[in-house]
């Protein structure tokens, strides 16, 4: 069975508001491949792979047990989906911005439009699509606070793919404040304010997934003797190894002083949060030494591919969970 091709359609020039990015010959859409090509090409873009990242919109469900009503989990799924169609978007945006660069990679070489099975006009309109799809399932189904969160994110990862990207500290800084953008949208979908220790906790561990992410890639680049990312450049292992041992800490010790704090007491009842502690350590450090051998090509693959680093969210969340239900 063959499925239809696009033929050659020649459009106008693109308007200013896209001249910062080069499109030269390749605006026009020369696209010869099937129907089902692009179907897989649109997919790959959105790489739902990494819609785990958008689990911090769940949080606030697990960290308040008194939000727990079919309403609010019905908004915080939808405020999840929300964001994953916002990431997604970004990713289409950046995969256009890199595509000359990622044409040059072994591994990145075989994306959608670095590899010409979408053309960078079509991922353009991919990103506006899931953009807006995403702005206004948040309007009609979550809230406009969502949604003005949902910009700031936007607007965060515009900065990121166009500047932030290629500096030191600012890069992964502004990688954790996106994350903890997802937090605050899932305390705003179920309407409760997130606490000051759910902050610092959410962004001390954002900050350790950006330095472990910087660290696995860099082993991955020495090992092939290839600096793809401007920013590594300017990462000396070692510096790098510093990062990852401070973050670690930040992370273990906001989390610690979470669960003793006198306001984690007041809104939970029970001083137990404290004994799944280990579950954090253990998941922290297995991260760590995961990212500086270079498994996978990824954190996401630390997060989704790790069975003993698997094993142990799942208990976290299971104790977490049991104590606060029978708190």
């Amino acid at each position: 069975m063959s499925f239809p091709t696009l033929r050659t359609l020649y459009l106008p020039p693109p308007p200013p508001i896209l001249t910062a990015i080069p499109f030269q010959s390749d605006y026009l859409i020369e696209n010869s491949h099937s129907l089902s090509e692009l179907f897989v090409g649109f997919i790959r873009i959105a790489r739902p792979k990494h819609w785990i990242k958008n689990s911090f919109v769940l949080a606030p469900l697990l960290i308040y047990p008194a939000a727990w009503s079919f309403t609010n989990f019905l908004h915080i799924i939808l405020a999840f989906f929300c964001f994953c169609l916002w990431a997604s978007s970004v990713y289409a945006l950046n995969d256009v911005v890199d595509r000359h660069k990622d044409a040059l990679h072994p591994r990145k070489s075989k994306r959608p439009i670095a590899s010409g099975v979408i053309s960078p006009l079509l991922g353009i309109v991919y990103f506006v699509v899931l953009a807006l799809i995403a702005a206004a399932a948040a309007i009609q189904f979550v809230s406009y606070s969502v949604l003005v969160l949902g910009l700031f994110y936007l607007v965060n990862n515009l900065a990121y793919c166009f500047y932030f990207r290629n500096k030191v500290i600012l890069d992964v800084m502004s990688i954790a404040t996106g994350f903890v953008l997802r937090i605050f949208a899932g305390c705003l979908a179920v309407a409760v304010l997130p606490s000051n220790w759910m902050v610092v906790c959410g962004f001390s561990l954002a900050m350790l997934l950006g330095f472990g992410k910087r660290r696995l890639e860099l082993t991955r680049n020495y090992e092939k003797q290839d600096i793809a990312r401007k920013s590594l450049e300017s990462y000396p292992i070692e510096f790098l190894n510093i990062l990852l041992g401070v973050s670690s800490m930040m992370c273990l010790i906001a989390y610690m002083l979470y669960t003793i704090s006198p306001e984690t007491i007041a809104v939970h009842g029970t001083t137990n949060l404290l004994y799944t502690t280990p579950f954090v350590v253990y998941g922290v450090f297995r991260y760590s030494i995961r990212c500086i051998q270079g498994y996978g090509d990824g954190p996401v693959d630390v997060l989704t591919q790790d069975k003993a680093f698997i094993f142990n969210a799942c208990a976290w969340v299971v104790s977490v969970g049991g104590i606060l239900f029978f708190a």
